[in-house]
């Protein structure tokens, strides 16, 4: 996952990667980290776009250019899930 952390990734690439069935990956990461592959995997880019938008304030870039440069190509997307991770849209993010 941390090699494609810029870039969409499907359950069955992990699975592929893995050599497990989906349902042996899905049943570990609930384990271990207490969501799906997927979910974890959205919540780790979440976590990358929170730091770099807290990084970003002072080199003038947009939330729509950090979004990208974590594969999230739609900018509302990804203001809708990082303000249900986060409580706050990624705009207040990048201005504190």
């Amino acid at each position: 996952m941390q090699k494609h952390m810029d870039q969409a990734l499907a359950t069955e690439d992990l699975c592929r990667e893995l050599e497990v069935s989906e349902r042996t990956l899905r049943y570990a990461f609930k384990d271990v980290f207490g969501q799906g592959p997927m979910a974890y995997f959205k919540t780790q880019k979440l976590n990358a776009v929170r730091q770099a938008l807290k990084k970003g304030k002072s080199k003038g870039v947009s939330v729509h250019e950090i979004g990208l440069q974590w594969g999230f190509e739609h900018t509302g997307n990804l203001a809708a899930d990082y303000y249900r991770l986060f409580g706050e849209r990624p705009s207040d993010t990048l201005r504190k």
